[in-house]
């Protein structure tokens, strides 16, 4: 929790959240700004000395301009830039100081409330009525004190409660100096950064003491150094770092599920105006269940309204909650949830729910804009110009456009249905539908189904209509595959893949048995589609290769300006996703620098060449089967984090092992917490070596 929404609470705030904490602002005005914010009233008691007096907070006069340029009140990421109907001088008004707060609070989704950790700025009467206040109900409430009283310690009668020193500066810059405050005071919370001891920092404080009273000058002291008189200057690099403004972009982000939401925040933690679009009403992408199916339940029909959602209703996901979440924001278990380690897919609708909300993102976000075209202005431009549409009444739409720097793809990957090539598919009478369209397994009573595929939605669909069926038969695409009964299941066969089907029914596999069924089911996966992108042929998708890409993620000759996250298969999804999104977000903001886009292109084409030399077609381009780690090992530096290599190769061992041993019932039997304990001891020894 931050008190006021000044200067100094809307950075604190920004910088709170952007570390992962949940943040409330208490704000006694109905506005941000502090004492930016003008008020024509003044105190019945002028001189201010009635402690009980009603207090009006601005000191702000009506004729007031700021004694300081423009170019150094802004932010490292968010320049106190002269805009359009604004006060264009270099020393504006209070006015268009408001207006550039307001500005800032709305751009990173500041306006919000949330209950958790409260940051109390102040020693006032006000300040210790609010302490009380919120020391029973609040996780902690860390007071900082200006003065030199100060005194690092724990409050009596509250655990909760403690005093810190972390605001005291003589006057100077104030959009640099409270950015680094409040981005020391959000690290020291998240642990990424470790405070002096008390006695060092009481040495610190002494040191200023006798300085001022030298007449010496005060530089903000370095409280590790013991050298009487030796002070560290380089805060004064570190605010002219600050100073120095760097470029953010504005970013259009299609779709609003891991992917998105991950890119999203991303984008946003490094200042970039980020618009998400999103053609449902929620985030979640395919994890917003949608009991609908297609009207083409075989999703041939391009025309056909797409039903953007895979899953069915039962579905549980087949990876443990322990490595679905992000890398500062765990999958934990949460009071009235789902418990299970493989939670059902509405246990990770709620997750994203709850990132989207705590980040912030749901005031970026678009809702029932469905993206129709993303095109470059013209050809020489890095523009992209983003037209969707949205529903005006029952049957019109309504077109918008919007032009944007940078254009990041997160659309998903299981919309469009792959389908099952065989001899009389098209003539053969029964109902064929694909994975992508199942739901519930009532529809399949007393019905006899062919069920193509072996991956994990075919195991879990076989399993339920095995109830309900009357028969259930699995073919199956590999060497050797004979005919034999599925273990535990009494009407399901494993048959070899189809030959043909007969327009009287009748599917003939290739080892030349036969069944008479009524139902075809393709479990045969996804194909890439992006039917709104127009890139006059730069990128394209062909036998499901998307390409040329740079490491899945940056056509060479658009980049950065147009990028795609999330289209490597086979591999833990989301710490790549957050990697891809981090290395995105940082390459757009001048962070990184990407190679030249002839350099890039010669990577695509030597990786090409590499999977032709292990005769794998085109449509293993995105499989990270193999290689998964090498993957994320070279993501990882690109955005400043270490990967527990270990980690990721026994959550992966652990879980193949898995499922061979147990099948379909893996979810249920593997000894996750076991895992943890082992991962976790292994991964300390590792360490200490």
């Amino acid at each position: 929790m931050v008190v006021s929404a000044g200067f100094a609470g809307l950075v604190t705030a920004r910088e709170l959240q952007r570390e992962g904490h949940r943040v409330t602002v208490f704000e006694k005005a109905n506005n941000v700004g502090g004492t930016w914010l003008y008020d024509s009233r003044v105190e019945t008691a002028l001189l201010g000395l009635d402690l009980n007096r009603e207090i009006v907070y601005s000191s702000i006069y009506r004729s007031l301009t700021v004694d300081l340029p423009r170019q150094i009140m802004g932010f490292s990421d968010y320049p106190f830039v002269a805009k359009e109907g604004g006060d264009p001088r270099h020393f504006p008004s209070h006015e268009e100081v408001l207006r550039f707060l307001q500005d800032f609070a709305r751009d990173f989704g500041l306006i919000r409330f949330e209950h958790e950790l409260v940051v109390l700025i102040g020693n006032g009467p006000s300040a210790i009525d609010i302490l009380k206040e919120l020391a029973p109900v609040a996780k902690e409430v860390h007071q900082a004190i200006r003065g030199p009283g100060f005194q690092l310690k724990k409050l009596e009668n509250h655990d909760n409660v403690w005093q810190h020193s972390m605001m005291v500066t003589k006057p100077g810059l104030p959009g640099p100096v409270l950015e680094l405050q409040a981005k020391r005071v959000a690290k020291v919370l998240s642990r990424k950064l470790q405070l002096p001891t008390q006695d060092e920092m009481m040495h610190s404080i002494e040191l200023q003491r006798e300085m001022e009273k030298n007449g010496w000058p005060i530089p903000i002291l370095n409280p590790h150094h013991n050298g009487h008189r030796s002070f560290n200057w380089s805060w004064t690099i570190e605010i002219v770092i600050v100073v120095k403004m760097g470029e953010s972009y504005k970013v259009a982000v299609i779709g609003g599920g891991i992917a998105g939401l991950l890119t999203a925040r991303e984008l946003k933690r490094e200042g970039h105006h980020v618009t998400v679009f999103e053609k449902a009403n929620k985030v979640g992408g395919t994890w917003l269940y949608d009991p609908r199916v297609e009207t083409d339940q075989l999703g041939l029909d391009r025309n056909r309204e797409i039903v953007h959602s895979s899953l069915y209703r039962s579905l549980r996901v087949n990876l443990p909650r322990q490595v679905m979440g992000f890398l500062d924001y765990p999958f934990t278990k949460k009071e009235g949830g789902d418990p299970r380690h493989f939670p059902g897919h509405e246990e990770v609708l709620r997750f994203l729910e709850d990132f989207a909300r705590d980040f912030g993102l749901l005031e970026l976000i678009r809702f029932e804009h469905d993206v129709v075209r993303v095109e470059r202005v013209d050809e020489t431009s890095h523009e992209w110009v983003v037209e969707s549409r949205t529903r005006d009444g029952e049957s019109k739409w309504e077109l918008n456009e919007e032009v944007f720097e940078a254009v990041v793809i997160c659309n998903g990957k299981s919309t469009e249905p792959k389908i099952a090539e065989f001899s009389g598919r098209d003539t053969w009478p029964g109902l064929q539908l694909h994975s992508h369209n199942y739901r519930i397994p009532e529809h399949f009573e007393n019905k006899i189904v062919v069920l193509i595929g072996n991956g994990p939605s075919a195991a879990d669909i076989l399993k339920e209509i095995a109830t309900p069926a009357k028969q259930v038969h699995q073919a199956i695409r590999g060497p050797n595959i004979q005919l034999k009964r599925l273990e535990n299941l009494n009407n399901a066969w494993q048959h070899p893949m189809i030959r043909c089907a007969h327009k009287d029914g009748k599917i003939v596999f290739e080892d030349g048995s036969i069944v008479d069924a009524d139902i075809i089911i393709h479990c045969t996966g996804y194909k890439y589609r992006f039917p709104f992108l127009r890139s006059n042929g730069i990128v394209t998708v062909e036998d499901n290769r998307v390409g040329p890409l740079y490491k899945h993620v940056f056509p060479p000759s658009l980049s950065p300006w147009l990028s795609f996250v999330g289209l490597p298969f086979k591999a833990l999804p989301c710490t790549m996703i957050e990697l891809q999104a981090k290395w995105i977000a940082k390459v757009l903001r001048g962070k990184l620098k990407l190679p030249t886009p002839e350099e890039m292109t010669d990577c695509v084409q030597q990786h090409y060449i590499q999977l032709e030399k292990k005769g794998w077609p085109k449509h293993y381009t995105h499989n990270l089967e193999h290689d998964e780690f090498e993957y994320k090992a070279w993501l990882a530096p690109q955005s400043d984090i270490s990967l527990p290599k270990l980690l990721k190769e026994i959550t992966l061992c652990n879980l193949l092992k898995a499922r061979s041993d147990n099948g379909s019932n893996y979810r249920d039997t593997w000894e996750v917490d076991k895992w943890i304990k082992q991962m976790e001891s292994s991964t300390h020894h590792r360490s200490s070596l």
